[in-house]
C-alpha cells in the first residue's frame, strides 16, 4: 500500500500512518498533528476517497 500512500501530499500521508499503522484515534492524531479533529476526519476522509480511486483506476487500466 505504500506505493499508492506515497503519492498523496504529505498532510494526508501522515493522519494516514498514523491511523492505520500506529493505531492511534481521531484525537490523538488531532493532538499530534496540532489540528481539530474535524480536519484529521477530513484529511482521513479524503486520504480513502483519493486511495479508493487510485485502486480503481488501476484496476480498470489492467483489464
Amino acid at each position: 500500500m505504500y506505493w499508492l500512500q506515497a503519492h498523496l501530499p504529505r498532510p494526508m500521508q501522515t493522519v494516514f500512518e498514523l491511523f492505520t499503522e500506529h493505531q492511534f484515534d481521531l484525537s490523538e492524531i488531532a493532538k499530534i498533528r496540532i489540528r481539530t479533529v474535524e480536519e484529521v476526519e477530513k484529511l482521513l476522509d479524503a486520504t480513502r476517497e483519493s486511495l479508493h480511486t487510485s485502486l480503481l483506476r488501476r484496476q480498470n487500466n489492467s483489464d
